[in-house]
């Protein structure tokens, strides 16, 4: 269903699909646009990741400063996390960011692939002081 109110404060609604596949869902909580994290929960999660600090502290860290009564659950925190790593990333896959960084820190590493690039042995070695 889609809603849009006009300005004489009218709705008007509009039915998509009438045969829905579930029944309304009795709970809002439940659904991730009533949970969405804001802009400064977002950044706050983006600052703390950088610490290292467990998922579940900082689900209780957003709970504990959230204003309103709609909840944090650790799928919101543990997705933000997803997006804070895929945009560090930007765009690359992880084993060849392990790779940039391993060559920028002089790390002894070695590598072998198969045909088809994908990696099927890996070495390295912390470089001495």
């Amino acid at each position: 269903m889609e809603g849009m109110y006009s300005n004489s404060t009218t709705w008007t609604l509009k039915f998509k699909n009438p045969e829905h596949s579930h029944d309304a869902t009795e709970n809002i909580m439940a659904h991730p646009a009533f949970r969405k994290l804001n802009e400064q929960e977002k950044s706050q999660i983006y600052q703390i990741s950088e610490s290292l600090l467990m998922q579940r502290k900082i689900q209780a860290q957003l709970r504990s400063k959230r204003e309103s009564d709609r909840p944090v659950i650790l799928e919101d925190v543990y997705s933000q996390f997803k997006k804070i790593k895929k945009d560090k990333l930007q765009g690359r896959r992880p084993i060849d960011t392990l790779i940039d960084t391993l060559k920028e820190e002089n790390f002894v590493w070695s590598s072998a692939r198969d045909s088809e690039g994908h990696i099927t042995s890996f070495f390295s070695l912390t470089p001495l002081p």
